[in-house]
């Protein structure tokens, strides 16, 4: 109770908001093991089940007048048709003879009214489209006032309805229950184990994350105009998907200038990668409408990830995908850089050094184009024709 007493005064002095996340800690982990008075709580309940009252009060009473005042409408329109139905057969059917029997003494009276202020008027035939006119102002009128109302009330309901303390009466009695017992307390941590249990046998895919990032492309578009420039990224992406389908990403996620992606095979993963900045270079040759050449960073990592076929990857959050970013992060321009353990499980391993650096823990490899030329074999090189001797051949 000393502790609830301190968090309550704690409260009151450094927060006017009223959520239960302004309270602290201690006060929420109270409230968590069964300690909040139930007066509170009893407040809270109290609270949204009278804004739900009133929500569906106000609604209702807005739906019955609206769809009155729109009859009303209908009505009086109708009446102002069957001026023009000259007609004997017509003006002696029931339903003419209805409308015309209960709108006309309206009609007539607001006729008279306005010919003993206005002598001169001669548009009574139009009078029932002008009750018409006047009952749909005033439905449009209350809507804008009413919905504005049911609006704000909806908002309140829910925002009531989220509230810790809004729980049924019965749910938190069994709750309150459970927890002011040590035999409750062992049920619940036995259930808990159980759903912690549950959760880890998920079934978990081994999965390679490739993560690409245009460098300083905020800079790279000043200065430029907006065609050559969207001109060149949408050129830009479709480059890097048609190389994704040809390794068979399994899964994409983009931001405006990077793409994270998500691969079955550590190979596909790392090829992908490679051939992105190979291409690259032609691309700015051929393709690249900027000024300033198209520079990426990619980072390449792995782990068992709980991902399935209908995941979105942007919606997982993983230790693994994290690392991916970081790997991309820290790397070169033009560079690809994976951790030691991806490097020890691909196939062909040629092309990668160490990068010299720890990335979350795991030494980074890096490989670039540039590095994968420079360690291919020499080439056979044909030395040049000489008068006094006969044509050699050197290896360069």
């Amino acid at each position: 109770m000393a502790t609830l007493a301190t968090c309550y005064n704690t409260r009151r002095v450094s927060s006017k908001t009223t959520t239960w996340d302004g309270f602290p800690e201690a006060f929420r982990t109270a409230r968590a093991s069964g300690a909040v008075a139930p007066a509170v709580v009893k407040k809270t309940a109290g609270a949204a089940s009278g804004q739900r009252a009133m929500l569906s009060g106000v609604t209702a009473i807005h739906r019955i007048f609206s769809w009155g005042m729109l009859s009303v409408t209908g009505f009086y329109v109708v009446l102002f048709t069957t001026q023009f139905l000259h007609s004997p057969a017509w003006d002696k059917t029931w339903w003419v003879v209805q409308v015309r029997s209960l709108g006309d003494p309206l009609v007539v009276q607001l006729f008279i009214l306005i010919k003993s202020q206005w002598p001169s008027f001669r548009f009574g035939g139009y009078l029932p489209l002008v009750v018409a006119g006047a009952v749909s102002i005033v439905r449009l009128g209350v809507g804008a006032v009413v919905i504005p109302l049911i609006g704000g009330l909806r908002k309140r309901v829910a925002e009531l309805e989220l509230h810790p303390a809004a729980k049924a009466p019965a749910v938190r009695d069994e709750e309150s229950k459970r927890v002011d017992s040590e035999q409750g307390r062992d049920e619940l941590m036995k259930r808990y184990r159980e759903i912690e249990s549950a959760l880890r046998e998920t079934e978990r895919k081994r999965c390679t994350f490739l993560s690409i990032d245009v460098v300083a492309s905020t800079k790279m578009k000043e200065n430029e105009r907006e065609l050559p420039v969207t001109i060149t990224f949408q050129a830009y992406m479709k480059m890097l998907e048609d190389i994704f389908e040809k390794h068979s990403a399994w899964k994409q996620s983009w931001t405006p200038d990077g793409v994270m992606v998500c691969f079955l095979d550590v190979d596909a993963a790392v090829a992908a990668g490679q051939e992105v900045l190979r291409q690259l270079r032609v691309f700015n040759r051929t393709e690249n409408l900027l000024r300033s050449r198209i520079s990426v960073r990619c980072g390449v990592n792995e782990g068992e990830v709980p991902i399935f076929e209908d995941s979105k990857l942007e919606k997982i959050a993983h230790r693994a995908i994290d690392v991916t970013g970081h790997m991309q992060k820290c790397a070169r321009p033009d560079t690809l850089w994976l951790s030691s353990e991806v490097h020890q499980k691909l196939s062909d391993p040629s092309g990668f050094k160490p990068a010299g650096k720890q990335v979350d823990g795991y030494h980074a490899y890096e490989w670039s184009p540039s590095l994968a030329l420079s360690e291919m074999p020499p080439a056979y090189v044909a030395a040049p024709k000489q008068a006094s001797l006969s044509t050699e051949t050197t290896w360069a």
